[in-house]
């Protein structure tokens, strides 16, 4: 090699250096800006979201959950999928060509295992809830099965729409579990290297805008804010009442107690449960003719996104359709239906 050939690869490798350390300066400052945005906002969110980064799933010390977020809006299992293509087509997630919906069928069995452990402390089912974060995709909205596939950047908006469904003092309840059932994953120390000073460039690019605005997590937190809190045995339950809404039963099953000790309400969330687990309507049937239009109302509130799966109707009314349905005349006889209670009546005492 001659002293010209040396001195071109001395010249290429310098060139490659500076390089290098202009990129780095770059993402440096790209990144303090991003921190600076942060800082602006981390306070004011605090109260909103508390988030778990980086877990372990429960049992588990291998698979790894991106963020568990616990706020007044519930508990959000969070995985974030950087997809260059993503399309839902009937119910199905396709990664390109590919059907990947077995990934999200993961996440719903993380969720599942995620509501058994905190119905021990009371949290009803339905307020666990998992997001399919796609980082390339910023215009997704759809739904694989329980799972809500969205674009990065709406994350947050999604979360404030569900308003405040747990008070303060539960939401602190259900952060200690959750830290509990979700172990951290323990980072490796870092590999220290020393670098010259970063050459700084002389007309930097614009940066790119960060993913979220201050005035759009403002606006989420006002969102949050103004909803209207719910009744509290919309989200929180007595412990055994959650257990009872998530349990499977082998056959028919009856579940008996007093005036005013929660079977209604385990009713409603056992069938928005179901609703959401299921394929198909769920039938929730009572003896009081005015109750069907009560329980749907509150099922609206409970749980708007499965309320037109459950269908709720009076015994009577169910079974004059089924059977007008089939061709069946009915011809009720009210005098003649209230003799033979009276006789029934008589024989028992």
């Amino acid at each position: 090699m001659t002293a010209g050939d040396s001195a071109a690869a001395e010249s290429r490798r310098l060139r490659a250096v500076a390089e290098a350390h202009t990129q780095a300066a770059n993402d440096a400052y790209a990144k303090s800006q991003n921190y600076e945005v942060a800082s602006r906002t981390e306070k004011k969110t605090a109260f909103i979201l508390s988030a778990l980064e980086d877990r372990y799933w429960p049992s588990s010390r291998h698979a790894q959950v991106d963020l568990v977020l616990v706020g007044p809006g519930g508990v959000f299992i969070v995985d974030t999928k950087a997809w260059a293509e993503a399309s839902v087509v009937g119910g199905r997630i396709y990664r390109g060509q590919e059907d990947a919906t077995g990934e999200l069928e993961n996440l719903s069995a993380l969720a599942e295992v995620t509501e058994e452990d905190l119905s021990v402390i009371g949290l009803a089912p339905g307020e666990v809830r998992v997001i399919a974060a796609m980082a390339c995709q910023p215009g997704i909205d759809a739904w694989v099965g329980d799972v809500h596939v969205v674009g990065q950047d709406t994350v947050l908006r999604v979360i404030s729409r569900h308003g405040q469904r747990l008070a303060p003092e539960n939401v602190e309840r259900v952060l200690a579990r959750a830290e509990s059932l979700f172990g951290p994953v323990k980072a490796s120390a870092p590999v220290s290297t020393l670098l010259p000073d970063p050459v700084m460039p002389f007309d930097p690019e614009p940066l790119q805008e960060p993913l979220l605005t201050v005035d759009e997590v403002h606006s989420a937190i006002l969102d949050v804010e103004l909803a209207k809190p719910i009744e509290g045995w919309m989200a929180f339950l007595h412990p055994t009442q959650a257990r009872l809404v998530h349990r499977t039963f082998p056959g028919p099953s009856r579940v008996r107690g007093p005036a005013g000790t929660g079977k209604t309400v385990v009713g409603l969330h056992r069938a928005a449960y179901l609703a959401r687990r299921r394929p198909g309507k769920v039938l929730v049937t009572t003896y009081v003719r005015t109750l069907p239009h009560v329980l749907r109302s509150l099922l609206g509130t409970l749980a708007p996104d499965i309320v037109d799966k459950v269908e709720f109707t009076g015994v009577h009314a169910f079974a004059r359709g089924l059977l007008t349905e089939r061709g069946v005349e009915v011809r009720v006889d009210p005098d003649g239906a209230t003799a033979a209670f009276s006789r029934a009546w008589e024989r028992v005492g």
